[in-house]
Order: structure tokens, then sequence, then C-alpha cells
């Protein structure tokens, strides 16, 4: 639950900074590192069990990964949501 909370937290946190006009590189990576801070905290500061420290050194990492995707796709969904604004287009149904 917390994996799937972190990653919608990451395509937030790199939408809103995209959205309100910062870089592209700049709203990844601060999304990106979303996902990793949580898999960290859960798993190696967070009172957790033998197991989730043992498969930590894989599972950070590859959350960077997931936080990278989400946060991709949140610098996406701003960048288009910017662009229909400045337009002033909205769709209507024929």
């Amino acid at each position: 639950m917390a994996l799937i909370a972190s990653i919608a937290g990451a395509l937030l946190a790199a939408a809103g900074l995209r959205y309100r006009g910062h870089g592209v590189f700049a709203s990844i990576v601060a999304g990106a590192l979303v996902v990793p801070a949580v898999v960290a905290f859960t798993s190696l500061v967070f009172p957790a069990g033998p197991e989730a420290r043992m498969w930590a050194p894989v599972a950070i990492p590859v959350s960077g990964l997931w936080g990278v995707a989400a946060a991709g796709l949140g610098c996406a969904l701003a960048s288009r949501v910017r662009r229909g604004a400045r337009a002033g287009t909205t769709r209507e149904a024929p």
C-alpha cells in the first residue's frame, strides 16, 4: 500500500512542479526521489522484518525506476494540461 501511495505521490509531485513552470529534469528528479525515500524508510528506518531489510538493497534502486516512470508521466500530464489551458480549448461533445 505504501508503494502505491508513493508512486502516486511521485506523479503528483512532478506534475505539480511542472505545472508551476519548473524544468522537466528538475520535476522528474524531485518527483522520482519520493518513491525510493518511502521504500528506504519502510525497510530500514521503520521497524521492519528481517526479510524487508534483506531485500532493501534491491528494492530501493528498483523503486527509483518506478519513481522515474511515474514522475515522467506526471510531467507529461502537466504539460498537456498547461498546453490545453494556454490555448483555451476545451473538448465538448458534438
